[in-house]
């Protein structure tokens, strides 16, 4: 779910994108001031949009336990226990590690990058 109705400190209810961590808007028109029906309207036919726009990939980010009964989450991709701002995403709760790996998997959170490790060369 990339967008969500979410109250502002006045009371009044806007549709909020996740993903950009900004109000979300229509062309040219911020989703502000709203009522919270026409809120929870807005957010739940632009999912419902984007749903159907977005292409079904494969996960690239899962909740795997270790052998410790702690979770983590792991990169699908590199075979390596995922980071976020410079953190291991390990020995967590399974909740944490679940809504973590969701998610990465939904683009609202970016893990960090992986640096190469090079290898000594042998002479």
């Amino acid at each position: 779910m990339r967008f969500t109705a979410l109250q502002d400190p006045c009371g009044q209810w806007m549709v909020y994108d996740l993903l950009s961590d900004c109000p979300a808007r229509i062309q040219d028109i911020l989703l502000l001031g709203l009522t919270r029906e026409e809120a929870e309207r807005h957010a739940g036919r632009a999912n419902e949009i984007l749903s159907v726009l977005q292409p079904k990939a494969p996960p690239r980010f899962a909740a795997m336990q270790d052998p410790c009964d702690d979770w983590l989450v792991c990169d699908l991709v590199f075979d390596l226990s995922a980071e976020l701002e410079d953190l291991l995403l390990i020995g967590l709760a399974r909740s944490d590690a679940e809504e973590l790996a969701g998610l990465a998997n939904a683009g609202i959170i970016r893990p960090t990058g992986y640096w190469s490790v090079p290898f000594a060369s042998v002479a």
